[in-house]
This record gives C-alpha cells, sequence and structure tokens, in this order.
C-alpha cells in the first residue's frame, strides 16, 4: 500500500488508486469469505436506534490485477492505461441488525464470464481476457460483464424486497440480500441484441458466448405498477468512422503476412492428402455459409436502435423500439447510462459516457504507475 508520506507529497493521494480484493462473510454464504468485519468505535457510540442495511458497489480490479505480494490490495491502473471504474464489482453490505454493533460483508459479483477468464488466465490460450481501456475482453470469448456500477432496489409486491447490480455493458443481475451471491440475469441472453452485429459475430468465427450489450447503469423501477424499466441500445457502423485504428491495425497485420513470400509458397505449394483435402473442404463450406449469415446483417450494421424494456420480475422482457415520428430509429451518440421515470413517460438521455472504439485503445503515450 502507499505510505500516508507519499501521499502528503502528492496533489492527488495515491492511496486511492489500491483496492482490496478480499471478501468476508459467513461460512455458509460464501466458502472463500474470512469472518465479516466488524466496526470498532474508537470515539463517542453509535446511536441505539439505527437499523437495516446499507449497499455499495464499487469496481475492485481484475483477476490479474498487479497488487502488494502476500496481500489482496491491487493497482489496477498501474499499467497507466486501464481506468479504475474497469474491474470487478465488489458489493459491500453494512448491517445495522444489532444495537450498538455494525459487521461489514462483501463479495465479488461473478457472473459466469468471471469465472471463464479466471479459467482462461491459468492456461497458454488465445480465450484470455484483457483490459481494454473502459472494458475488459476476449479475442474469442466476447466482453466482461463486472457489474460494478450501481443497483436498483425492487419489490415487485411478491416475496419481498430484491435487488439488482448493474452495469452499462452487460445485462442486469439479482443478487441475494443475504450472502451477495449473483442470482439470475435480467432476460435471456437471446432477448438482448448486442450494440453492432459486427462486435457480436465475426464473420468465420463462432459467435461470442459474452456478447456486447449496451444497457443502462441506472435502470428504473415503478413502484406504482410494479415494472422495472432499462434500455437495450446499439450503434450503427457509421458511427465509429472515426475510430478506424483497429481496421487500420487489421490492414497493417494482412500487409506483413503478405511480404513473407515463403509463407505463401507453403500454402499454395503443399501437397494435401485426402484427409486434409476434406476438412479444407468442409471448413470451405462452413465458412461459405457463415459469410452469408453475416451478409444477412449488412443492413443492421448500418442502423441505430433502443428499445425500452419492461420486466415484471418473473415473465420474459417485453421491448419497443424507439422511433422518430417519420419512423426512423434514434440515434445515440454516446450512452444511455442513465434513465428517468415519471408518473406518465420515460425519460431517456443521452449521457456523456463514452462507449467508443477510441475507448478501447491505448493512449499513444503513457505514464505507467508504480
Amino acid at each position: 500500500m502507499i505510505s500516508e508520506l507519499e501521499n502528503k507529497n502528492k496533489p492527488f493521494p495515491r492511496s486511492i488508486l489500491s483496492v482490496s480484493r478480499e471478501e468476508f462473510g459467513l461460512k455458509e454464504d460464501n466458502l472463500d469469505a474470512k469472518p465479516p468485519l466488524e466496526l470498532i468505535v474508537k470515539s463517542g457510540s453509535l446511536p441505539a436506534d439505527i437499523s437495516g442495511h446499507v449497499f455499495i458497489v464499487g469496481p475492485v480490479g481484475s483477476y490479474n490485477s498487479k497488487g502488494c505480494p502476500n496481500s489482496d490490495i491491487v493497482n489496477p491502473s498501474s499499467d497507466g492505461f486501464t481506468p479504475l471504474f474497469n474491474g470487478d464489482g465488489m458489493i459491500y453490505r453494512l448491517d445495522f441488525d444489532r444495537p450498538f454493533q455494525v459487521k461489514l460483508t462483501t463479495r465479488i459479483a461473478k457472473a459466469p464470464c468471471y469465472y471463464a477468464d479466471v479459467a482462461t488466465s491459468q492456461v497458454a490460450s488465445d480465450c484470455k481476457f484483457d483490459n481494454r481501456g473502459i472494458t475488459r475482453m476476449s479475442g474469442k470469448l466476447g466482453v466482461r460483464n463486472q457489474l460494478n456500477t450501481a443497483f436498483l432496489p425492487m419489490n415487485f409486491g411478491e416475496g419481498g424486497d430484491r435487488l439488482l447490480v448493474t452495469w452499462d455493458i452487460g445485462r442486469p443481475y439479482e443478487i441475494d440480500l443475504q450472502t451477495l451471491e449473483l442470482v439470475t440475469p435480467v432476460g435471456w441472453n437471446d432477448e438482448w441484441r448486442a450494440i453492432n452485429p459486427v462486435l457480436a459475430d465475426i464473420p468465420f468465427l463462432p459467435p461470442f458466448p459474452f456478447k456486447l450489450i449496451q444497457s443502462s447503469a441506472h435502470p428504473c423501477f415503478d413502484v406504482n405498477t410494479k415494472e422495472m424499466f432499462t434500455v437495450n441500445s446499439g450503434r450503427s457502423l457509421t458511427s465509429f468512422i472515426s475510430q478506424l485504428r483497429p481496421l487500420i491495425y487489421g490492414f497493417l497485420a494482412i500487409i506483413k503476412v503478405l511480404r513473407e513470400p515463403s509463407k505463401l509458397r507453403k500454402v499454395f505449394t503443399s501437397p494435401p492428402s485426402p484427409t486434409s483435402l476434406w476438412t479444407k473442404l468442409g471448413n470451405g463450406f462452413k465458412k461459405i455459409v457463415q459469410f452469408l449469415h453475416y451478409l444477412l446483417q449488412i443492413f443492421n450494421i448500418f442502423t441505430n436502435f433502443v428499445y425500452v424494456i419492461r420486466w415484471d420480475g418473473k415473465s420474459r422482457l417485453q421491448k419497443w423500439e424507439v422511433v422518430h415520428p417519420t419512423g426512423c430509429p434514434i440515434k445515440i451518440r454516446q450512452s444511455m447510462h442513465q434513465i428517468g421515470i415519471t408518473e406518465d413517460y420515460i425519460v431517456l438521455m443521452d449521457t456523456a459516457f463514452k462507449f467508443l472504439i477510441e475507448e478501447l485503445l491505448p493512449a499513444e503515450d503513457t505514464a505507467v504507475l508504480d
């Protein structure tokens, strides 16, 4: 951790850049947790009439974030590129259920992609997840749903209070209020549309199991109708025109291969065996089918979309596309980070939280932090 002396000599406290990934809780709720932490009152006393629970969520870096030796303390932004808000969500709960006593329980929000991240990081595989600016992704598996931004309390009138944990780039998840474990996502995977087909279904490759979904980190719950509202939005390829660096990198990689005649000669002069010939024909047919499927998505590539989603807590999602009076889809220039609700309206806000290709690339000049 950063010493207090170092902090005093800097305009911004460096200790704010470190965070603990340690989990605390009862063994029957979380086998990997240490016993809950109890508040030690140094001066004065806690009021006797305080009751209830306080829930907090925040990012705590990734599974392979660099940290202090023999410690759960990590420094997620030590590479000088990864923002602090790119990290697994840690759920904190302060319990005021006993007089003059406060206990802290914590647990990392572990969606299925979390376990895929851990599993692939332990083997030599091109499926590994890496930090890419504001998000964490794998070239084979897709994008992490890190669930580190906000909560949404709900009560549908059946079964008491329920709580969602949210994130801009993924489905919200319901959590167990006792164990803090994730219970279920909102909606099936096929009920959510990826931000753009190019970023969800690359030609000649299997579809990503963890597709890139843009939703709202701050959905709404209508206490009168007992319904949850959120959005599912997407961006046309034309909105990414100004962010061509990934395409340029890919083009340069192709040029590099073409400049190596030895590799090209090996491809065209190696006599194929009957087995490899049939394999190549089969793979070629599969690629043709995948390519035709990709062509069918061309129109969608150039289409923006915004769906308002309604959920009653148990059924499949209901959704409606938002369009202009002319019938054309509306265009979200940045993100639907937050939405609002009134007695008569659902308020959609194009808020200043950018999710662009340029945000996934490292800056040209980064200062690495110790």
